[in-house]
């Protein structure tokens, strides 16, 4: 389905970044996979490089500009193009599993969140459209959160702030970028069983389950298969959107 594309995935040495990454190379593409954790993101590359993959990996920070143009410039120059990007890095700090106040957030976490969940989003954006453009098209997928559609008081308020924001960025790139056959969307995730997932008591995640109306939480393979879609030819008329999966705890 995806033979001769490249991809491009940030956040991809573990959780819902490693199974997209996977999904996309099971459908034919060559991928560079980009985590700031080097020993996991040579882990999931071996893995990948077993089954005959096409594989290359990025060990830098989505928030560092620079080292983003240059991870986008070696992809190319391995691969010859970029075709997919899939925006999944971002982190959401906890305190003995539990989300910190805001009245008690320190200003550096709550820049620390936005630049990478926001910020590093951008940058990575920016270079693949560039590179895209002179291409004549290509894929951007964007990682929210359901706690980006409606308040959790499990997630904290950066998190959910730039979840929200990815949304309306989704919208903003999905408008400049279609004259270049760039196609922009997002995924909403619910509470999908992944190491962030495993951070928290079993108590509050049961509280999330319950509020879930199938009862069950969606696994990393959910998100990866959606993905698979989004940049394949069968979504070729879709530009702009947010795929809710959730279970139903969000119905829009």
């Amino acid at each position: 389905m995806l033979t001769k594309k490249v991809a491009l995935v940030t956040g991809a040495a573990r959780g819902l970044g490693k199974a997209i990454a996977e999904a996309l190379s099971d459908a034919g593409a060559a991928v560079c996979l980009n985590d700031i954790d080097s020993n996991l993101l040579e882990s999931t590359a071996a893995g990948l490089k077993k089954k005959g993959r096409k594989v290359m990996v990025s060990a830098v920070d989505v928030a560092d500009q620079e080292k983003v143009e240059n991870m986008v410039s070696e992809t190319i120059n391995r691969f010859g193009r970029l075709d997919i990007l899939v925006n999944n890095a971002g982190i959401s700090p906890k305190r003995d599993g539990q989300k910190i106040p805001f009245i008690d957030m320190p200003k550096d976490e709550w820049a620390r969140v936005l630049d990478v969940n926001l910020n590093g989003m951008f940058n990575c954006s920016q270079a693949a459209a560039r590179a895209m453009q002179h291409q004549g098209g290509g894929h951007i997928v964007n990682i929210s959160s359901v706690s980006g559609r409606l308040y959790t008081a499990l997630t904290a308020c950066h998190y959910i702030t730039t979840k929200a924001a990815i949304i309306g960025f989704t919208r903003a790139l999905a408008g400049e970028l279609a004259e270049h056959d760039i196609k922009v969307n997002a995924i909403a995730p619910g509470r999908i069983n992944t190491e962030m997932v495993k951070m928290v008591s079993f108590e509050v995640n049961q509280k999330f389950r319950n509020q879930i109306p199938l009862g069950t939480f969606g696994e990393p393979h959910h998100i990866a298969q959606a993905v698979t879609f989004l940049v394949s030819p069968a979504a070729e008329y879709m530009t702009g959107i947010t795929l809710d999966i959730n279970g139903g705890m969000f119905m829009n």
